[in-house]
């Protein structure tokens, strides 16, 4: 009997540890990997239609393959970006015009770069244990870990000093920036 019940514990584990789609639409798209969804386009090669459809696919395929703990596009290894865009190019058709050059690039730099920055924010202000709605189960132990290790921390500093908004800071008086608005302790003086 306990053999039986250790492994069912073995297997739900391995199920668990797999258990990426979380929501019906990324379900969805893993279970009809072969069906190609057709995007308009305009004869530029930029995306008129369906454009969240993409834009959600194609996160999901960069948060499986990038470490999200590398802050800039370029470091990220070339292999990497390459199997991303065969990724992509499979999920979709392109009517009438391919994507332009550099399209995929250009979101998915945009993109990482403001979702680390809002996925710091919430867990400064919520701690580790609350993660942000956006960022997914997988990638969050990971991103807190890197955050708090002393390399997180050195780049958190250099960023801090090179951010124009922080310069302002000490021209007010410290506080904290936060969603584009400076956080102060305000001492009452009697």
């Amino acid at each position: 009997m306990k053999k039986r019940k250790q492994r069912n514990v073995e297997n739900n584990n391995d199920k668990l540890s797999h258990a990426w789609p979380r929501d019906p639409q990324q379900k969805w798209m893993a279970e009809n990997r072969d069906i190609r969804v057709h995007i308009p386009t305009d004869a530029a090669g930029n995306i008129i239609g369906l454009k969240a459809k993409w834009q959600n696919v194609v996160k999901d395929i960069a948060y499986r393959i990038l470490d999200l703990r590398i802050r800039h596009w370029h470091r990220h290894p070339q292999e990497q970006k390459d199997e991303i865009y065969r990724q992509v190019e499979a999920h979709f058709i392109y009517n009438p015009s391919p994507l332009q050059d550099g399209y995929i690039e250009k979101y998915l730099r945009d993109h990482l770069s403001s979702a680390r920055r809002k996925w710091k924010e919430h867990w400064l202000m919520h701690g580790d244990s609350n993660r942000h709605p956006d960022c997914p189960l997988i990638v969050w132990p990971k991103m807190i870990q890197y955050w708090k290790s002393p390399e997180g921390i050195a780049e958190s500093a250099q960023m801090k000093r090179t951010d124009p908004r922080y310069a302002t800071l000490a021209l007010v008086g410290g506080g904290h920036w936060v969603n584009g608005f400076i956080l102060r302790c305000v001492v009452a003086c009697s």
